[in-house]
């Protein structure tokens, strides 16, 4: 196994555990407009099959950039993701101002490709639809993707 695809697995496994669901409106809305079930959506083939799409950009990983990506997917009643967008870059960290609110500060110019492969890997997998009641229902989640070189 290529030192790649082994830590494209730690990754995924390292997502496994911080694997986040959030129902349709990730804004502060309240609690009605959002959907409910009872089995959240799972990548087909477990996070083995998140690794195998996942792709350290190699400009990253030569610049020796790290962190996060947090994704926004809307999982279809199909296992369809799509609808996916960026909530926190790479190059992006929360951080308490002065006044102890939470800000987000831009920590690098370019993220070398990280964002775009983090939507790509997730695009490219093949999901189990959240179900409710036995039946499939379609909801948004929030993803996040860590890289980390080792």
């Amino acid at each position: 196994m290529k030192r790649e695809s082994v830590f494209a697995v730690l990754v995924v496994i390292i997502v496994a555990f911080i694997f986040t669901f959030v129902s349709v409106d990730l804004s502060d809305s309240i609690a009605e407009d959002k959907i409910d079930y009872d089995q959240a959506p799972s990548p087909v083939g477990g996070f083995a099959a998140v690794a195998e799409n996942l792709v350290y950009p190699a400009k990253a990983r030569k610049a020796g950039i790290e962190g996060r990506v947090l994704l926004s997917v809307f999982i279809d009643t199909n296992g369809v993701a799509g609808n996916i967008s960026v909530i926190k870059s790479i190059c992006e960290e929360q951080r308490l101002n002065e006044e102890g609110n939470k800000e987000t500060v831009t920590i690098c110019k370019d993220d070398m490709g990280c964002d775009q492969a983090a939507e790509d890997a997730i695009r490219k997998t093949e999901w189990e639809p959240a179900q409710k009641n036995g039946k499939a229902v379609a909801v948004e989640v929030v993803i996040p993707i860590h890289y980390r070189l080792e």
